[in-house]
């Protein structure tokens, strides 16, 4: 696989599928595994990932450090975002109940 940033480049440059295709599959692992061992729901998981990948390609041209560092950070963060807006969901909901 050629350098990460190398890769991410490409895609930021020229919004190139097959460049992006290549990091999701090195990094979609890593990240829902991630989210999964802090959510605990696969289904949760799952569109975790989704918004991980969605903010890689928003912000692709500002990453200068390791990727995998970033990614893990993000999921780990939007995992625990996920958790909140649960708690808060559920607080909402008993009260209008």
């Amino acid at each position: 696989m050629a350098d990460d940033l190398t890769v991410l480049n490409v895609y930021a440059q020229n919004r190139d599928a097959a460049a992006f295709a290549q990091l999701v599959g090195a990094y979609a692992g890593l990240v829902y595994g991630t989210c999964l061992r802090i959510l605990g729901n696969p289904h949760d998981a799952e569109e975790v990932t989704q918004e991980c990948f969605l903010e890689l390609a928003r912000k692709c041209g500002q990453i200068t450090s390791s990727l995998p560092g970033w990614l893990h950070s993000l999921a780990t963060s939007r995992a625990r975002d996920a958790i909140r807006r649960a708690a808060c969901r559920r607080a909402h909901e008993r009260e209008a109940a």
